[in-house]
């Protein structure tokens, strides 16, 4: 019966590098593309302040709290629901 080698060498593990919240000393990663550079904390307290009118995404951004997304990094949901429209 023939012996089958393996390589017993180890192979580092495959790293995914998910960018960093852009908010300082948050540390947390980005949750989205569509989530303007915000981990999902972060958006989720964004978010809650531009509901409630006292800032806009605009506003934000000029900042350094927010990337507006360009159309293209719209979520893919809302990128396929434009396709395919009438």
């Amino acid at each position: 019966m023939p012996v089958l080698k393996t390589d017993t060498t180890e192979q580092p593990a495959p790293t995914l590098t998910t960018p960093s919240c852009i908010i300082a000393g948050c540390g947390r990663p980005q949750a989205v593309a569509w989530k303007k550079g915000l981990c999902a904390s972060c958006h989720a307290k964004a978010n809650k302040l531009v509901k409630s009118k006292q800032t806009t995404w605009e506003e934000l951004a000029q900042r350094g709290l927010a990337i507006i997304a360009s159309e293209d990094m719209s979520d893919p949901f809302t990128k396929a629901y434009n396709e395919k429209k009438v």
